[in-house]
C-alpha cells in the first residue's frame, strides 16, 4: 500500500501593535499612525488574475474574497471548520432525495458602483439569483477554461431561479460537498453588465474586478502594489460574538458586535523576495510577515519552547509574536505507475522509512512544522489526534525491507 508522507506546517506571523510608535524611525511612525485607518502588507507574486473564475492559487485568494463574496464562508474565529452564509440569508433547504438545493438570498446586497450598469446611472444594483447563475455557467466555457468547472461538472442538472431572491440548483445525484464548494471564490457572484463592459475576447474579467465586497479595486500595478479601498456600498456586516477560547483570550473578540471593515484602505507591495520583505518589515514599512527561514534564529529566543519569545530587539520594538497553525503541506507522492515503485510495496515502505521527517522539519522550517499523521488537518471534526505513521524513519527497518 503506498504511502503518503505529510508534514503540516505551522505559520509564524509578526503583528506590529497599537504601540508603534516606539519604532525609532521617523518616517515608520507617521506611516503606522493608527487613525490612518490603513493596512499595509505584502504579497510575495503578483496577482494572477481578478476573475474569481480563473483564480486558484493563493495569492488571488488573498485578496479576491474582499471584493468578491460567496453564498457562505468558513466560522473564521470558530475552533472548527464550519460553515456559516455569508450572501445566503440562510443554510439551504434540501429536499428528501438530497438532489434539490434551495438557497434564500440575502435582500441588503449590492454590487459596487461601476459604470457597468448603465441602467442605474453607474449605480451598483441589487444581487440577484441570475447573477449567480451567470457566474456558475461562466466556469463551463471552454473559452475561459475556468479552473472551477469542477466545482459543478457532472454533478448539477440546471440552476433556477426561482425569484429574484431563490436560488435552487438540480443535482443528478446528492452531492455533499456542495455548501463547501459554494464558499469558493470560484462560485462569487458577477454581474452580466461586467463581463460584457471589460472582458477579454475569451470572456476573462482578469483587471476589473466588480464584486458586492466591503473594498474595490483602487489600483494594481504587476510587479508593484495592490490599492483597495473601502466599498462605499457595502451593507456593512457584523464581527463575530463567539471564538474559539485560544483565540478570545487573545482578544479576538475586543471588537465583537461591531460594524465591519475597520479600515478604509488596503495596500499591498509585491515583493518576490524574503530578505528585501523582512527588511521592509524592520523599517516599519509592513504590518504582518511570516518570519523568513534565515532570519528565524536571530528573531526568536529558544524556539523549542512551549511558548516561544521575540528576541529584544523586536520585542522593544513594539512587534507581537503570533503562532498558528497553518493549512498547508509538504508530501512525496509515488507514481503508482512506475513498474519498479507501482508494483513494489516493500520498496515504498523502505522509501518511507529512510525518511527522516523531523530532520527536514529542523533544517527546513526552522522547527516549525509538524509530523502529519493523518490526511485530514487540525480542526477537522474526527480527526484521530493520537495516529503515527506505520513506516517512519527505521533504517535497519527500511534495509530489511529492501531485501524483500
Amino acid at each position: 500500500m503506498m504511502k503518503t508522507t505529510l508534514l503540516r506546517v505551522v505559520s509564524v506571523l509578526f503583528i506590529f501593535s497599537a504601540s508603534l510608535s516606539t519604532v525609532s524611525c521617523s518616517s515608520s511612525k507617521q506611516r503606522f499612525d493608527p487613525r490612518s485607518n490603513t493596512y499595509r502588507g505584502m504579497l510575495p507574486d503578483d496577482v494572477k488574475t481578478w476573475d474569481p473564475a480563473n483564480a486558484y492559487d493563493e495569492i488571488s485568494w488573498t485578496v479576491l474574497p474582499l471584493v468578491y463574496e460567496t453564498l457562505y464562508q468558513y466560522d473564521y474565529l470558530a475552533e472548527q471548520y464550519r460553515i456559516i452564509p455569508l450572501l445566503a440569508a440562510d443554510l439551504p433547504t434540501i429536499s428528501a432525495d438530497r438532489k434539490t438545493v434551495t438557497i434564500r438570498l440575502r435582500r441588503d446586497v449590492k454590487f459596487q458602483d461601476d459604470p457597468a450598469f448603465t441602467a442605474t446611472g453607474g449605480k451598483g444594483r441589487a444581487l440577484q439569483a441570475q447573477d449567480f447563475i451567470f457566474a456558475f455557467e461562466r466556469l463551463a466555457n471552454p473559452k475561459l477554461a475556468s479552473g472551477g468547472a469542477w466545482i459543478f461538472e457532472g454533478k448539477v442538472k440546471r440552476f433556477e431561479a426561482v425569484d429574484e431572491h431563490t436560488l435552487r440548483i438540480h443535482l443528478n445525484k446528492p452531492y455533499p460537498q456542495l455548501l463547501y464548494v459554494l464558499a469558493m471564490p470560484f462560485s462569487s457572484p458577477v454581474p452580466k453588465e461586467a463581463v460584457e463592459k471589460y472582458a477579454d475576447p475569451d470572456g476573462n474579467l482578469s483587471d476589473h474586478p466588480v464584486g458586492t465586497g466591503p473594498f474595490v479595486l483602487k489600483e494594481y500595478r504587476r510587479g508593484n502594489r495592490v490599492i483597495l479601498e473601502r466599498n462605499p456600498a457595502f451593507r456593512g456586516e457584523t464581527y463575530p460574538t463567539r471564538a474559539d477560547p485560544a483565540l478570545r483570550d487573545l482578544g479576538f473578540l475586543a471588537d465583537a458586535g461591531k460594524t465591519m471593515p475597520f479600515i478604509d484602505r488596503a495596500e499591498w507591495e509585491i515583493i518576490k523576495e524574503s530578505q528585501p520583505a523582512w527588511l521592509k518589515f524592520m523599517k516599519g514599512e509592513i504590518e504582518i510577515l511570516g518570519i523568513p527561514k534565515d532570519n528565524f534564529s536571530s528573531a526568536i529566543q529558544d524556539a523549542k519552547a512551549t511558548s516561544p519569545a521575540l528576541s529584544p530587539e523586536l520585542a522593544t520594538k513594539g512587534v507581537r509574536l503570533k503562532i498558528d497553525p497553518g493549512v498547508g503541506y509538504y508530501n512525496i507522492a509515488i507514481n503508482m505507475k512506475d513498474k519498479l515503485l507501482g508494483e513494489n510495496k516493500f520498496l515504498r515502505q523502505a522509501i518511507s522509512s529512510a525518511l527522516d521527517r523531523d530532520r527536514w522539519i529542523e533544517l527546513f522550517t526552522n522547527g516549525r512544522g509538524r509530523k502529519q499523521t493523518t490526511a485530514l488537518p487540525p480542526g477537522i471534526a474526527g480527526r484521530p489526534e493520537n495516529a503515527r505513521i506505520k513506516y517512519d524513519l527505521d533504517l535497519a527497518r527500511a534495509k530489511e525491507l529492501l531485501k524483500k
